[in-house]
């Protein structure tokens, strides 16, 4: 049987690199998702781009408070700036943010993700997983009550799995990432009725010389059916994983990439074709 999964390229409106690579990736159907920085001043540059291939992929939000300045920086009582993971953490972790200034900045990603697209994102998750952090997470659910109608709320990103066996050991920075809140945002979502992907894959250190073909191929075996694998293509980009992300789309835009979904029997789909019938 053929096994469906989303596999998803985050980052979209970063920068130039990484957005071009991922609209080409779009188009080749090399992955079936995308996920969106409204936060970015390219998006209103990038995101009309997207437009035609919103019938093809999905095209979601990826939340975002520790790369570019928060959209309410201006106002009273918003966000004044990106803070860095770790200042993230302590901040979500000591309960010092009011949640409130938490749900206009997310509110605010929401409606200019909407300006620029003109329809509601496909699915919602967050640059380094900021969304399942205390706070932050019950933010993101007020605001998504607020700005979706009645049975339109979108997936979100749940990350409920980690590859302690890859082949590359992480950063203990990086796992604590990857694992901080999940359980709690897993009981939160459930208990209020959202929906979530079922499985979630792409976690790996972007250090040394990875080998991209073999941990991809990992991740094909190892999620559900049902589930999505991250990934961080980009072609010239300029960011700190600049060599990963053009090691990433040399792969996904390869015939061994085809291949490899072959032969393993897996289609790349869309959230709503991953839900039985």
């Amino acid at each position: 049987m053929t096994k469906k999964i989303t596999v998803c390229a985050d980052d979209f409106a970063l920068n130039e690199g990484v957005s071009t690579a991922i609209i080409e990736l779009l188009h080749n159907r090399a992955i079936s998702a995308t996920s969106c920085m409204s936060t970015s001043p390219l998006w209103p540059v990038w995101g009309p781009r997207l437009k035609t291939l919103a019938t093809t992929a999905d095209i979601g939000l990826h939340l975002d408070l520790t790369e570019f300045t928060p959209l309410s920086a201006g106002l009273n009582d918003g966000l004044h700036k990106a803070l860095s993971i770790g200042q993230l953490i302590i901040k979500a972790y000591s309960l010092q943010w009011p949640v409130a200034a938490l749900v206009r900045e997310f509110a605010l990603q929401l409606e200019h993700f909407y300006d620029v697209m003109g329809f509601t994102p496909h699915f919602i998750d967050g640059h380094q997983h900021i969304h399942q952090f205390p706070r932050i997470r019950d933010a993101l659910l007020t605001a998504c009550k607020n700005h979706f109608k009645n049975n339109t709320m979108p997936p979100i990103r749940l990350v409920n799995g980690y590859p302690f066996f890859s082949p590359l050991r992480d950063s203990a920075l990086k796992i604590l990432i990857h694992t901080l809140g999940r359980n709690a945002f897993k009981r939160t979502l459930d208990k209020a009725g959202f929906c979530y992907y079922n499985d979630f894959k792409g976690i790996y250190m972007f250090k040394g010389e990875p080998n991209t073909a073999c941990l991809f191929q990992q991740f094909i075996q190892q999620i559900s059916p049902g589930g999505i694998i991250m990934c961080h293509p980009g072609h010239h980009s300029t960011d700190s994983i600049a060599r990963i992300r053009e090691q990433e789309y040399v792969f996904l835009n390869s015939a061994a990439w085809k291949s490899l979904l072959h032969t393993e029997k897996v289609a790349l789909c869309r959230y709503q074709q991953l839900i039985p019938s």
